[in-house]
C-alpha cells in the first residue's frame, strides 16, 4: 500500500511539472488549435510522460539504480519539446529553453532541499536512506514540494506576459549547459547510498560541490544585474531623449501658433474694414467665406482632447501637427482612453514611433494625396489600434511584417519597431501589416484595458 501511495505521488508531482512547462510556453506564445484541443492534448501528454516516469522509476527499483535518471529527464524534455512546438506559434530554441532551464531548475532545487534534509539526518542520526526510499514520507515530500513547484511556475508565468522572451533569450541560453553540467555533478555525489556503496558521500563533500555552484550562480547574478542596469539605463536615456522632443516640439508648436496670432491681431484693423466693405456691397457670401478662412486661422494648433487621456493626447496633438505642417491630411476616431493601464514609456513607444512611420511614408510621396487615418477603440479590456496611409507602389509586405526601412539610421529604425513589439508582447498583442492598392494599413491590438472595468 506504501508502494502505490508513492508512486501515485511520484506520477501526481511529474504531472505538476509537465503542465507548468505548458503554462510558461503559453505565456509567450500563440495556440495552433482551439482551447479545447489544447486542453485536452496537455491533460494527455502530462499523463502520458507522469506515467512513463513512474515506470521507469519502477524499472530502476527493481534494478537498484535508484530514483533518479539523466536518461528519462532528456526524454521527457524533448518530448515536451515536441509536442509544445506541434501547440503552439513559438520558436523551437525558445521552447526548449524554457522546457530545460525549469526542469534543471526545478530538479536542482528538489536536489538541494533533500541535501539540506540530508544534512539534518545526518546531525541528528537519522537514515536518509529510509526518508528518500520508496516510502510514504517521500510521497508527502513530493507533494508539499510539487506545491513550491506550482507557487514558482505561477510567478515565472506572470513574469513572462509582462516581459519579451527574446530579451533574456541569451541569458537562458548561456544558463541550461551549466546548469545541466552541474546536476549531473550533483547527481554523481547524491547520498542515496546506491550504485555499490551504503555509505552514501561525507558532508565535505555534498558542500564542496554546492560552494562550486554557489560561485558559479553569484557571478551569473552579478553578469545579469550589470546587463539588468544596463538595459534599464539605455531605456531611461531612450525615453528623456523622447520627452525632449516632445517639449522642444511643443514650444515650436507653441510659438508657431503665437506667431501665427500675433500676425492676425496685427493685422485685425484691416480685416475689420475688409469685412465692413463687403457688408456695404451686400456681399454675404464673401462675408461668410471670409470669416471661415479667420476662423480656421485662428483655431489651427488648438490643444484638442482627443482621448481623455492627458499624455496621449499630447502625443496626438503634437504628431498631428507634424502631419499638417507636411500637408498630411488627419483623420481619426477615438474612444475614452482614460483607463489605459500602459505605462507612459510604452504609451510613447508605442505611438510616436507609429505614427513617425507613417507620417515618414507621407512625406516621401509626390504628386498623390497625403493622408493619415488613426483610430484607436476599446473593446472589452482590448486596445485596437488602426493606421493607415499611402504608400510606393514598390513596398510590399512579407507575412504581415514591416517592410525594410529606408531609413539611413536603421538602427534607430529598428530600435523604434522593438520598442513597439515589446509593449504588444508584454500586453499579450499582436501587430499586422498590410500594403493593398498603394495604402498601408496597420493593425495592433493587446490588452490595454483591465479587465471588468
Amino acid at each position: 500500500m506504501t508502494r502505490i501511495i508513492y508512486y501515485a505521488c511520484e506520477t501526481i508531482a511529474m504531472f505538476i511539472k509537465v503542465w507548468i512547462c505548458f503554462g510558461l510556453v503559453d505565456a509567450v506564445s500563440k495556440p495552433r488549435w482551439s482551447e479545447r484541443t489544447e486542453t485536452i492534448v496537455k491533460i494527455a501528454v502530462s499523463s502520458m510522460l507522469a506515467t512513463i516516469n513512474s515506470i521507469n522509476i519502477f524499472s530502476m527499483e527493481m534494478l537498484d539504480f535508484g530514483v533518479f535518471s539523466n536518461t528519462m529527464l532528456l526524454f521527457i524534455a524533448i518530448m515536451l519539446v515536441i509536442m509544445l512546438k506541434i501547440l503552439y506559434k513559438q520558436r523551437v530554441q525558445y521552447i526548449f529553453n524554457i522546457v530545460f532551464l525549469f526542469l534543471i531548475t526545478v530538479t536542482l532545487l528538489d536536489f538541494f532541499v533533500l541535501i539540506l534534509i540530508y544534512i539534518l539526518f545526518d546531525l541528528v542520526g537519522y537514515s536518509f536512506t529510509r526518508f528518500v526510499s520508496y516510502t510514504f514520507t517521500r510521497g508527502v515530500y513530493l507533494l508539499l514540494f510539487s506545491v513550491a513547484t506550482i507557487w514558482i511556475g505561477k510567478n515565472i508565468q506572470e513574469r513572462l506576459k509582462r516581459t519579451s522572451i527574446q530579451k533574456y533569450h541569451l541569458w537562458i541560453t548561456l544558463s541550461v549547459l551549466p546548469l545541466s553540467i552541474f546536476l549531473v555533478l550533483t547527481q554523481n555525489i547524491y547520498p542515496l547510498g546506491y550504485r555499490g556503496t551504503s555509505a552514501g558521500v561525507s558532508l565535505v563533500e555534498i558542500l564542496g560541490v554546492w560552494k562550486v555552484f554557489g560561485l558559479f550562480a553569484f557571478a551569473a547574478i552579478l553578469l545579469f544585474i550589470a546587463y539588468y542596469i544596463r538595459q534599464k539605463d539605455s531605456e531611461e536615456r531612450r525615453l528623456q531623449q523622447l520627452k525632449l522632443q516632445m517639449l522642444e516640439s511643443n514650444y515650436q508648436s507653441l510659438m508657431q501658433v503665437y506667431e501665427e496670432k500675433a500676425i492676425l491681431l496685427h493685422d485685425v484693423k484691416n480685416h475689420i474694414q475688409m469685412v465692413r466693405e463687403m457688408i456695404e456691397q451686400d456681399e454675404k457670401q464673401e462675408v461668410l467665406t471670409y470669416l471661415d478662412t479667420m476662423s480656421v486661422k485662428l483655431l489651427r494648433n488648438k490643444h484638442r482632447d482627443l482621448t481623455n487621456h492627458k499624455l496621449l493626447n499630447l502625443i496626438l496633438n503634437m504628431k498631428f501637427h507634424e502631419a499638417e505642417l507636411a500637408r498630411i491630411s488627419v483623420e481619426y476616431e477615438f474612444d475614452d482612453m482614460s483607463e489605459l493601464q500602459l505605462k507612459p514609456m510604452e504609451i510613447c513607444a508605442l505611438f510616436t514611433n507609429l505614427l513617425d512611420n507613417a507620417i515618414e511614408a507621407n512625406e516621401k510621396l509626390a504628386g498623390v494625396p497625403r493622408y493619415l487615418h488613426v483610430s484607436c477603440l476599446r473593446k472589452n479590456n482590448m486596445l485596437l489600434l488602426n493606421i493607415s496611409n499611402p504608400v510606393g507602389e514598390n513596398m510590399k509586405t512579407v507575412d504581415g511584417k514591416l517592410p525594410i526601412t529606408t531609413k539611413e539610421d536603421k538602427q534607430s529604425h529598428g530600435f523604434g519597431m522593438r520598442s513597439v513589439r515589446q509593449v504588444l508582447e508584454a500586453y499579450d498583442g499582436h501587430l499586422r501589416i498590410d500594403v493593398e492598392d498603394g495604402e498601408f494599413l496597420l493593425t495592433a491590438y493587446l490588452q490595454g484595458f483591465v479587465a471588468g472595468e
